[in-house]
């Protein structure tokens, strides 16, 4: 039976995660674990997943990892402190110590690494290493995303911009989410080519949950006022710059002088976030914009199915689950015409925008007639987790 470590930088396995940990936990909970025995490894936890029926998502691990995401996404203050130079120092080199000495210790046939901080402290090789890259391009540039290009961090940005390079050596195969991701990830790095296996994974989601899940009394409670509105549009996703969300304000800004029977949904955090309340102020959006830092992931998926139009004007693209999510629930998707978007979205299941033309992408939506529903259901087919799953097991297998 061969031993397969899944490695990510903190945290557990779960749907409502980003990245590393969805991908993750749809592989542990699409597994056939006859010939494959599962270890998840973290800063945090060294589990052996012995089968796949959630029982971990149960324990006092799990509650505090979710209790910690809650934190995180709602408080300013506690998200200011864990992004602080002085604590990314000592989490980043704890996790990295504490990781490489787990994998330099433990007996493993196949790793599949799905942060590469995690290899950082890799001495002893004990078989196939498989890396999936999450990041938008390289680390460096995925770090300043979240924490900005402050000087105060430039120490930190240095240390693993030389690193990265240095662990692709011990790399058997590279996989990407798209083939975008692949180019803007080997642009950053200024490299033309790896000397082992690329190979595109696209992600996946699991379509038949996201069809049978319901509305609960409580949602409908808290939700149903959306269904007076004409536009209801829904975006998601970090306050960060690469998001262009003060575009997406000023696209709703255009919609609502055209019909004012509409609202503006933006679920998410990030250091942008005042900016972008004090934007909508400015424009005299008042409470038609509603700010939400976090929703439960089922509630997400849900306010997907109430709201008509998901706008995403995202720059350096590699493959959105939101935008996979926001199809699968029937939603009129109007995506930036850049890079992962691009292998999506074909303009029968939704339409690609240029994002500095505000004026043209309002023009866009309200031109649409929102025909793409029917369409948006069909195409997320070929993107199913147990698709995605497959082929990274295959990958093992090999």
């Amino acid at each position: 039976m061969k031993k397969v470590f899944l490695t990510a930088l903190s945290g557990l396995p779960a749907a409502f995660a980003g990245g590393p940990n969805k991908v993750i936990y749809y592989i542990l909970n699409y597994s056939n674990l006859e010939n494959l025995e599962f270890y998840y490894l973290s800063k945090d936890y060294f589990l052996q997943l012995k089968n796949t029926n959630g029982d971990y998502f149960k324990t006092p691990k799990f509650l505090k990892t979710r209790i910690t995401y809650h934190l995180y996404h709602r408080f300013p203050l506690y998200r200011k402190f864990f992004s602080s130079p002085f604590y990314l120092k000592k989490f980043f080199t704890k996790s990295m110590n504490l990781i490489g000495k787990r994998l330099n210790d433990g007996e493993w046939d196949i790793l599949h690494s799905h942060d590469i901080r995690t290899l950082i402290k890799l001495k002893k090789k004990k078989g196939i290493i498989i890396q999936t890259i999450h990041s938008n391009g390289s680390i460096v540039n995925d770090m300043k995303q979240i924490y900005g290009n402050e000087r105060s961090m430039e120490a930190i940005y240095n240390f693993f911009r030389s690193k990265e390079k240095e662990t692709l050596d011990y790399i058997d195969v590279l996989t990407f989410p798209s083939k975008s991701a692949k180019e803007i990830y080997f642009r950053d790095l200024e490299i033309n080519s790896f000397s082992g296996r690329v190979e595109i994974v696209y992600n996946g989601i699991d379509i038949d949950y996201i069809k049978s899940l319901g509305f609960t009394e409580e949602f409908e409670k808290n939700w149903n006022w959306l269904s007076k509105y004409d536009y209801r549009i829904l975006t998601v996703g970090s306050h960060i710059p690469v998001k262009n969300i003060d575009k997406i304000i000023r696209v709703f800004e255009k919609i609502r002088m055209k019909n004012k029977n509409s609202v503006l949904i933006i679920i998410g955090s990030g250091p942008l976030k005042n900016e972008l309340k004090k934007l909508a102020k400015e424009l005299n959006l008042g409470t038609t914009v509603h700010f939400i830092d976090f929703l439960d992931h089922n509630d997400v998926l849900r306010l997907m199915k109430k709201c008509n139009v998901y706008i995403s004007l995202s720059e350096r693209v590699i493959f959105d689950y939101v935008i996979l999510e926001a199809l699968a629930c029937g939603m009129n998707v109007f995506a930036s015409n850049n890079g992962g978007n691009i292998e999506v979205i074909n303009g029968q299941n939704g339409c690609l925008v240029e994002i500095d033309n505000i004026n043209e992408v309002s023009k866009t939506i309200l031109d649409s007639d929102l025909k793409y529903s029917e369409e948006a259901i069909k195409s997320v087919e070929r993107f199913s987790v147990y698709k995605m799953v497959e082929d990274y097991l295959k990958l093992y297998e090999q």
